[in-house]
């Protein structure tokens, strides 16, 4: 699971200790300390760095089992990212 590969990135690389966490189907919960920075990055910015590059990564690999993770809101966010990827090509 993408969120659990996540934490177990950020605990293997000494970032947070994790206390507890629930998954659920629309957000989670966690309880973590913050034992350093990733570089300039806090935990929770890696967190949600590592988590959004793995979704995509899945998403990519399994085009043809996009409906397994995709919602409105993740279609819309891709289509929003492509879209302002052109317009920074565009602008360049």
């Amino acid at each position: 699971m993408i969120i659990t590969e996540s934490f177990q990135w950020l605990v293997k690389h000494e970032l947070i200790h994790i206390y507890g966490y629930v998954i659920m189907s629309n957000h989670i919960h966690v309880l973590w300390e913050q034992l350093k920075m990733n570089g300039k990055e806090t935990p929770k910015e890696s967190f949600e760095k590592f988590t959004g590059h793995l979704f995509l990564k899945r998403l990519r690999i399994n085009k043809e089992n996009i409906n397994e993770y995709a919602t409105e809101q993740i279609i819309s966010i891709l289509l929003f990212q492509q879209q302002a990827k052109q317009v920074k090509l565009l602008n360049l």
